[in-house]
């Protein structure tokens, strides 16, 4: 278990890191002031600070196609259309965070536009039960309250259905806990696959739904090359499909949960820190971390350079 300095000299270290890399334009700032301003006032406020950040704004790290890049420039003229509608309130720090799956929408689907995209994935957000659930996990915090299984349960199938039906009928785990966070930022972790594939692979902790099918399939393959009837070459292509499954990570409900549980039995003897670098920081300590964890296992610094 790290110790409470070295933890908060990690956190503030990454935390400079990331600001000055993607600070300028990561929208996650803006979209959690707008979040909070909807549940306040039904409603979020375009400022003139927040009018030139839009202008601004551009997918600058990722190379995407024009169709996109049009796509967004139209999007963000059209917000102003949409202040009443919590979607849009969180719809640039999804774009911006999730567009290699968009890309994957715009090309399956040539009528793909994400004004409609938000349109519709807002309807999950008037469903009265369901508004009801996202207001009771919003203000929670990690290391003050439980964990609300049942109800963490319900609200990431709700949401995750809704995403799915909503894009290519694929399941969409990241959108669906990135969307939980931006909501409810002190109580729901960031997870992603990187990182996810990391900490496994550092044995930092076990909180994966493993493919049942893989031991089978292991065994089948043991047998097929026992034989010495391959390849070399089918023998190399049938051991590297084994190794990635092995790398392989299920993300979901029950990942995000177990997930949770081992932050809160981790990093709870560090409570008290942690409540005062987010004073200071003004972040979540679950934002930090992830920060920590991107700069760690995902990010390409050299690609943030250039």
């Amino acid at each position: 278990m790290i110790d409470e300095q070295s933890l908060i000299r990690w956190l503030k270290g990454a935390n400079e890191i990331f600001e000055a890399l993607e600070g300028r334009g990561d929208a996650y700032n803006i979209c959690r002031r707008w979040v909070e301003e909807w549940f306040s006032h039904g409603k979020f406020c375009i400022t003139n600070e927040d009018t030139n950040f839009l202008k601004e704004f551009e997918l600058l790290i990722f190379k995407v196609k024009s169709r996109i890049k049009n796509d967004l420039d139209q999007f963000k003229e059209k917000l102003e259309d949409h202040t009443g509608d919590i979607a849009f309130a969180f719809s640039l720090y999804l774009i911006s965070w999730n567009i290699r799956r968009f890309e994957i929408y715009f090309e399956r689907c040539t009528t793909f536009s994400f004004e409609n995209f938000f349109i519709s994935l807002n309807k999950v957000f008037e469903e009265k039960k369901f508004l009801e659930d996202i207001k009771q996990i919003k203000n929670l915090h990690l290391f003050k309250s439980d964990i609300q299984e049942d109800l963490i349960k319900s609200i990431y199938k709700k949401l995750h259905d809704k995403l799915k039906n909503t894009g290519i009928k694929q399941n969409e785990p990241i959108a669906t806990i990135k969307i939980m966070h931006i909501i409810a930022p002190y109580y729901i972790p960031l997870l992603d696959n990187p990182i996810a594939k990391a900490l496994k692979r550092e044995k930092l902790c076990d909180f994966f739904n493993y493919y049942s099918h893989l031991s089978q399939d292991f065994q089948k393959n043991l047998e097929e090359l026992n034989s010495k009837k391959l390849k070399l070459n089918e023998i190399r292509r049938r051991i590297k499909k084994l190794l990635n499954k092995l790398e392989n990570v299920q993300l979901d409900e029950t990942a995000l949960l177990k997930y949770m549980k081992w932050l809160k039995d981790k990093f709870n003897e560090c409570k008290s820190i942690i409540c005062q670098m987010e004073k200071e920081t003004k972040k979540s300590f679950l934002k930090l971390l992830d920060q920590a964890f991107y700069i760690r296992y995902s990010i390409d610094i050299g690609r943030r350079l250039k």
